[in-house]
């Protein structure tokens, strides 16, 4: 198992400290995996996997919920931002 990308956001205004968590993983026999984790606080609320047997078709989905995520025209009322991953966050 190998994490090629990750990327790690946070609701700055959300009053529970919403966060989104997102990796990109190729596993030893070339299948891909898209990971999302979100939660509140220290909590995990969900988690979720999508598989893709192409390298780029994960790439493109990984950005693509990204940039859903960080769209500042997004319904949601929660706004994220990307912050750097720190050894000790969970």
């Amino acid at each position: 198992m190998k994490i090629l990308a990750s990327e790690y956001l946070v609701a700055e205004n959300s009053p529970r400290k919403a966060f989104y968590r997102l990796n990109v993983i190729e596993w030893d026999y070339g299948r891909f995996e898209v990971r999302k984790e979100s939660g509140a606080g220290q909590k995990l609320l969900d988690s979720r996997a999508w598989e893709f047997n192409d390298h780029n078709e994960a790439m493109q989905f990984f950005k693509r919920k990204i940039r859903e995520k960080l769209n500042p025209e997004r319904k949601s009322p929660r706004k994220y931002l990307p912050v750097a991953i720190k050894p000790d966050m969970p």
